[in-house]
């Protein structure tokens, strides 16, 4: 499927190809070093190319570390990602070291078509890192000096529009794009906010977590100034969320959806220590403490929430194989799932994801699998343009009068569950 993307060496068909065969827990353990990896550089990007304290640089690679964005990034389908904004790092730090390597680096990363757009973030810190002061003239000419920084997300797009078109059902993806969701994604952005439920437990935890860093590491917490020009926390803004709001996605902390937060690993450290630069010491230390706490407190909820959801999908699997015979005379399996964490979200992907657990467990592509709300919508004819090997589902067939096993999900007390099973004709 992903051949259909036309992506600049194929670098997710070889990924998925190659690791397919492998366990979750290794595409976890690479992603995790890619991403404690690009930390490091980052930190030395900081470092060379700001002119900040020791204290300043620790802390913002500790944000970049902890900031609650993009928690799926650990997934299998979120490393390629995941590469992407490494490489994209490791440009910035050759940014002033290696020319050549860094612009080959850079067009590598912009697999991820969203880091074209938070190119403007390294390009500028470049300009202001050989220019104290911005004008037009100075502008001008570093833009002639650096004439192949410039023009290098603006060659790869050509080169990826007019030559690397993607086709199939990736022909017209990214392409539903119009000005008004600009004004309405801020709304929905917010709203996002108040999705996921935060336990006083997690709370604590994080309150625990933040207390012993600022035990260990009081310095962090003193007030310094920050020399981030506005710009560069401006443009990083906006840099790390238009490219999806113009095409009307909400980057959330829930499911799927939390890969879209990924660029603002970047932009909100710039943020946050640009912001905190304008409260006095008795508050600059509160909201280090408070920011971390949330960090730490919403971290630990989240992935809590998805040890649970593969605790809950394990279970479900031995239930299948289990009582595998009872599944060979239907082919429409209805999932009641009273267990269902607004964190753990795949709303939209979500025939494709329940097919492949089935797939897995009986070995073929017979069945398909829709929620209890969508019996009407199934006999209605709606899903019959998913029978086909992307869905998972390249052997079902809807008959007239068909059986549906309705299998149910219940929780009985900390992380139990209970399956059942039932069979009606509708």
């Amino acid at each position: 499927i992903f051949t259909q993307t036309n992506e600049f060496f194929q670098y997710r068909v070889h990924w998925f190809s190659f690791f397919l065969v492998y366990e979750q827990w290794v595409s976890g353990l690479i992603s995790f070093s890619l991403f404690f990896f690009s930390a490091i550089v980052i930190q030395k990007v900081i470092e060379t190319q700001f002119s900040l304290d020791n204290r300043t640089i620790s802390l913002f690679s500790i944000l970049y570390l902890t900031l609650p964005f993009g928690l799926i990034k650990f997934s299998y389908s979120i490393v390629p990602y995941v590469l992407c904004i490494t490489l994209f790092i490791c440009g910035w730090y050759f940014i002033i070291k290696n020319r050549l390597l860094s612009l080959i680096l850079f067009f590598l990363s912009f697999n991820m078509n969203s880091l074209l757009v938070l190119y403007c973030v390294p390009f500028f810190s470049f300009y202001f890192y050989n220019n104290k002061i911005l004008n037009i003239k100075n502008l001008f000419n570093f833009s002639i000096k650096k004439i192949d920084f410039l023009i290098l997300p603006f060659f790869y797009f050509v080169i990826k529009v007019f030559f690397f078109k993607p086709y199939g059902i990736y022909e017209k993806y990214n392409n539903d794009y119009e000005l008004i969701n600009i004004f309405k994604a801020p709304f929905f952005q917010y709203l996002d906010l108040f999705r996921n439920n935060l336990s006083i437990g997690f709370v604590i935890f994080g309150l625990c977590i933040s207390i012993l860093i600022y035990k260990k590491y009081p310095q962090l917490f003193y007030k310094t100034k920050v020399k981030f020009h506005y710009l560069i926390v401006i443009f990083a803004f906006f840099a790390s969320l238009l490219p999806y709001w113009i095409l009307g996605h909400v980057p959330t902390f829930s499911g799927h959806g939390s890969r879209h937060q990924l660029l603002m690993l970047i932009s909100f450290p710039f943020i946050f220590l640009y912001l905190l630069n304008f409260l006095t010491k008795e508050f600059y230390k509160f909201f280090i403490l408070l920011i971390l706490v949330l960090n730490f407190s919403i971290n630990y909820k989240i992935y809590f929430d998805y040890l649970i959801d593969v605790k809950k999908i394990n279970e479900l699997n031995s239930f299948i194989v289990n009582n595998k015979n009872l599944f060979m005379d239907s082919n429409i399996i209805v999932l009641n799932d009273k267990y269902k964490s607004p964190t753990v979200s795949y709303s939209k992907i979500s025939h494709e994801w329940n097919n492949a657990l089935i797939k897995r467990v009986l070995k073929n592509e017979k069945n398909f699998v829709i929620n209890i709300e969508q019996i009407h919508d199934y006999l209605d004819g709606k899903f019959d343009h998913k029978f086909t090997k992307q869905y998972m589902a390249s052997e079902h067939q809807r008959l007239e009068n068909p059986f549906f096993i309705i299998l149910s999900i219940e929780s009985y007390g900390f992380l139990k569950f209970k399956f059942s099973i039932h069979k009606i004709k509708i």
